[in-house]
């Protein structure tokens, strides 16, 4: 994504002749350019998100997944692995906000399929 000389560059651009290019990511909706750019309006617009907000580790066993946090209002969940895992809550999401692959959050069990990770405000 740079016209600079690569040891002008902190990290080096892909040499491949497939890799991606702006212009063509900006074109494709599905594209992880747009992922970045939604991620980050959705950061700007939630005060929790903030680099001051509030953070709460709500779900971490050693070896288990999903792992699941909580800033202010909004509660996040990882699963990088490729398995689904399902952990119990005993909050309960009003909505969910963002989403990367399969991620549902029903009756006080929030499901994480493979490689996911989700937002979702919480009911208070």
């Amino acid at each position: 994504f740079s016209t600079a000389a690569p040891k002008d560059l902190y990290t080096p651009t892909d040499p491949a002749a497939d890799a991606p290019v702006v212009d063509e990511q900006m074109a494709d909706p599905d594209s992880l350019w747009h992922v970045v750019q939604e991620v980050l309006r959705l950061r700007a617009a939630t005060c929790d998100l903030q680099a001051d907000g509030p953070f709460e580790v709500i779900y971490a066993e050693k070896e288990k997944l999903p792992f699941v946090y909580r800033r202010g209002s909004v509660v996040m969940a990882v699963n990088p692995s490729g398995h689904v895992h399902i952990v119990e809550l005993e909050e309960n999401a009003a909505d969910r906000l963002f989403a990367i692959g399969e991620a549902e959050w029903q009756s006080g069990k929030i499901c994480m399929g493979p490689q996911s990770f989700a937002m979702w405000t919480v009911k208070d």
